[in-house]
């Protein structure tokens, strides 16, 4: 038992020396709604959607710069990452579309129409697809 209580308080400490907490908070230009945040590890790139504006945000996740401001459509909502093509797909909740946001140049390279309010979205790792489920009940 004392070992036990030994690496609990070990495992606390670490827990704590690696804790996380609000580094900075960023103005967004002309922003009037954040929504949601997405994060690209490849490139070290935060996106947020800005649901009161209808864009994406795009930050140096370094730097906490802002790198590019992207128009997606009416209301973009949530997002997935999806390591194997580098882009962010977003969520177009009252559009009824998901965009698909290239890592590399931050411009929209598709959108797809996904029906009623898209919802969050999840890619897999082992098919590469990214799926969204919708009111209407299509994925």
């Amino acid at each position: 038992m004392k070992h036990a209580s030994l690496l609990l308080a070990a495992s606390c400490l670490l827990s704590f020396v690696n804790a996380q907490w609000l580094e900075a908070t960023i103005q967004l230009p002309g922003s009037s709604g954040p929504m949601a945040l997405g994060w690209n590890p490849q490139n070290d790139k935060v996106y947020c959607a800005d649901s009161g504006a209808d864009n994406v945000t795009v930050l140096n996740g370094a730097t906490n710069q802002v790198m590019a401001t992207v128009q997606v459509g009416d209301g973009p909502h949530f997002f997935c990452y999806n390591p194997h093509d580098n882009k962010m797909y977003c969520s177009i909740y009252y559009g009824g579309n998901v965009v698909a946001i290239d890592g590399a140049s931050n411009q929209v390279v598709a959108t797809v129409p996904a029906g009623i309010a898209p919802a969050p979205c999840a890619t897999t790792l082992k098919t590469t697809r990214s799926i969204v489920p919708t009111s209407s009940g299509a994925t």
